[in-house]
């Protein structure tokens, strides 16, 4: 293996290195895309192709790639020889020292007949044939190739300034009004300027007085002006933050209810706050620039002006100061948005760590783990302070060499206008100007140096806010042709098979039929794919094969709100928000929807259990449902689901925590609801069971058996479970 420092300039600019040992698959696809001319974060590629701490499989990058528009065929060479008919890049599974799964880019060869090789862990390296041979064992290959979906970095740059634009649009009047204002403000900061000028060259030595008051009485009246005007453009600045700051993260949180429930699956909360916090940071580079640094530049501009209408040496000068400020940003910039990145990600991972200890208090103090948690915490905090430190270490030393900088080039201005004003190429009172003015313009433009580290801060927040608003909704504003009055749900499923991304199937050709009128029950161990099927029922995932169909009409073609509406769920794991028992029943603070959630608990009689809380419906139930049991969360969400006056009703375990007479009596519920009704009833005891109609057995994600409860009673399925009891309300 030979490293090579002369490649192709493509190759060598778009190859990407991993972050991590398990990102080796993923910064290879990525390298792939860059080299298409396409942007695709490692994150969004982890989410795309099932990525785990065990790192990616070849299925998984297939997926990823499809996903992304990719054409991808996987295919297993002969040889290596056969590597020389492919002309574009393509992924190579290998095995690095017989145990290590690995991944390559291949490039192709050059004329020594040598592999040229991007390897994510090292970098771009040349490998003989032989050497290929050793560790590409699978001679398993993933060919990639564009498609018009394709997405390159020029569309994905131009839909990014389009999405700012909105976001800006409604504002840019008022940024011009700004603008506008900070143009005049910069003007008016030479009256000080210009009048010490003419007070030592002129006004003083003719000893005229009445120029002294006229002009101090000018200065003064200009000065308050100035000050009115810095105060109305305040104004406006505040104004416009506020309507920024609504405007984007309304934009931004209703982008994110919009997206996939998978969305959701892969991502902590913390993670989710964190980049809601993201928005501050762009709205204050926005006020910065709009407060600061535009006003710092026109100063500069300005202020060049005039020191060139003094003297024009002196103007170069200044002028020639402008390359090393140039050089210190090229120099630190690379570094500083590395730093930033790494602060952003730690802090989310904080965040998460935080939400999460507090969610899980209960099980922490249950066994006893406050102080692990606690040394947890402090370490995942102190890893983060750690990141600020070195991002502050990075930032003190570019200030301090920007000051360095501005210090040489104040004192050149010094000596150099001394000297003018020794020779008397100007006057004292110009030498005074000038020197002002350069102690004006050389702190405006270390500031317009400093402020490089904000806007790249911003811009990094731009980009962390935009890769999750810039996903895929989960549905448009499309209209099913469906949508009308539904008087059944009848869903029939046909050979229907699903895999998480890059993973094994879950569900293999499962077949089933939910009626209107019938009790579905879905049986089957935990892990054996029950709550899978549910969530694509749900229009939650969608199944890699297979058909389902809605009352003979293709599932895919009913838009997901009106499914949603004919459905009602009785989910395992209960979301109780922090409001009263009403509240958390409807999901809604309309006083009609109140009336009618009393009308529906009423004619279930389910408000025999609701009337024995504290203050009944008022009844404030706490984050959680702190201040209910788990059997009445459950009687909550059937209530919350019946409400909906669904055409299908979803049950999963919906009374493990009910004690035996109140479960019966939802039972007896259950049954009399099913002749308006269709039911499907997730559960694993045998008692619940035998209210079914039709039976389904779920066992390693496949339908082992279906029948009625008689039919199946005598299986070994049923035999080999809990003894049957006789009788259900026995």
């Amino acid at each position: 293996m030979i490293f090579s420092n002369h490649l192709n300039n493509l190759h060598r600019k778009t190859f990407k290195r991993q972050q991590g040992k398990a990102d080796c698959g993923i910064a290879c696809l990525a390298s792939v895309i860059s080299y298409y001319h396409g942007n695709q974060s490692l994150e969004r590629l982890r989410e795309l192709s099932g990525t785990s701490k065990q790192g990616t499989t070849l299925l998984g990058l297939y997926q990823a790639a499809t996903q992304l528009g990719f054409k991808a065929e996987g295919y297993e060479a002969e040889s290596v020889e056969k590597l020389n008919e492919i002309d574009k890049p393509v992924i190579l599974h290998v095995l690095i020292n017989n145990n290590l799964h690995h991944y390559f880019v291949f490039y192709g060869f050059d004329k020594k007949g040598r592999a040229i090789i991007g390897d994510p862990a090292i970098g771009i390296v040349y490998y003989s044939k032989n050497d290929l041979n050793t560790v590409w064992k699978s001679k398993a290959l993933l060919k990639l190739t564009p498609t018009v979906s394709f997405e390159k970095s020029i569309t994905k740059h131009q839909v990014k300034k389009e999405w700012i634009y909105t976001l800006l649009r409604e504002d840019i009047r008022m940024l011009l009004v700004s603008l506008s204002i900070g143009l005049i403000l910069s003007t008016l900061s030479l009256t000080m300027v210009i009048f010490s000028q003419r007070l030592i060259d002129n006004i003083l030595p003719s000893k005229n007085k009445e120029n002294l008051v006229l002009g101090i009485v000018i200065v003064a009246l200009l000065l308050f002006f100035r000050n009115l005007l810095a105060y109305f453009r305040g104004k406006l600045l505040l104004q416009q933050s506020i309507n920024f700051n609504n405007r984007i993260v309304n934009t931004f949180f209703s982008k994110l209810l919009r997206l996939p429930k998978s969305f959701f699956d892969t991502r902590k909360i913390g993670e989710l706050i964190a980049r809601l916090n993201d928005t501050r940071r762009i709205q204050s580079t926005i006020s910065s620039i709009t407060g600061n640094v535009i006003i710092d530049l026109l100063i500069v501009i300005i202020l060049f002006l005039s020191v060139f209408f003094y003297s024009i040496n002196i103007g170069l000068l200044l002028l020639g100061s402008l390359p090393f400020y140039v050089v210190l940003v090229i120099s630190f910039n690379k570094r500083i948005v590395s730093s930033q990145k790494s602060v952003m990600h730690q802090y989310a991972e904080t965040e998460s760590n935080y939400v999460d200890t507090i969610l899980g208090i209960s099980s922490i103090k249950s066994n006893n783990r406050e102080h692990f948690f606690e040394v947890k915490s402090q370490r995942i905090y102190t890893l983060y302070q750690e990141k600020v430190l070195s991002l502050g270490k990075l930032n003190l030393r570019f200030g301090l060499f920007s000051e360095f900088i501005s210090v040489g080039i104040t004192f050149l201005v010094l000596l150099w206008s001394a000297h003018m004003a020794f020779s008397e190429i100007i006057k004292i009172g110009e030498m005074m100007a000038i020197l002002s003015i350069s102690s004006s313009i050389i702190p405006a433009i270390n500031r317009l140096v400093i402020a490089n580290t904000q806007i790249q801060e911003a811009l990094i927040a731009f980009d962390r806010m935009y890769e999750f608003a810039s996903i895929k909704p989960e549905y448009s504003s499309h209209i099913s042709k469906f949508d009308s009055a539904e008087k059944e749900a009848n869903l029939t499923i046909t050979n229907l098979s699903y895999r998480f991304a890059g993973r094994d199937q879950l569900l293999k050709n499962i077949s089933l039929q939910i009626n209107t009128g019938k009790i579905t029950v879905l049986m089957g161990e935990s892990g054996s794919g029950k709550s899978t099927l549910l969530q694509i029922i749900q229009k939650f995932y969608k199944p890699e094969s297979g058909t389902i169909l809605f009352n003979n009409q293709l599932f895919q073609e009913v838009s997901f709100n009106y499914w949603r509406s004919l459905i009602g769920v009785v989910p395992q794991n209960i979301k109780i928000f922090n409001g009263d028992l009403l509240y958390n029943i409807t999901l809604s603070d309309n006083p009609d929807d109140h009336k009618s959630a009393l009308l529906v608990c009423h004619e279930t009689k389910l408000d025999v259990y609701f009337n024995l809380f504290p203050q009944g419906y008022q009844t404030i139930l706490g984050e959680e449902g702190v201040n209910i049991s788990g059997g009445q969360s459950q009687i909550l969400a059937l209530a919350r689901a019946l409400f909906r006056k669904p055409k299908l009703l979803i049950l999963d375990e919906a009374t493990s925590a009910m004690d035996r007479k109140t479960e019966n009596n939802i039972l007896q519920l259950i049954l009399s609801l099913k002749c308006n009704l269709a039911i499907l009833l997730v559960t694993h005891r045998i008692k619940i069971a035998q209210i079914a109609d039709q039976i389904y057995i779920l066992e390693k994600g496949e339908i082992s058996i279906q029948g009625t409860f008689d039919e199946l009673i005598k299986t070994d399925y049923f035999l080999n479970e809990i003894p049957i009891v006789n009788s259900l309300f026995n």
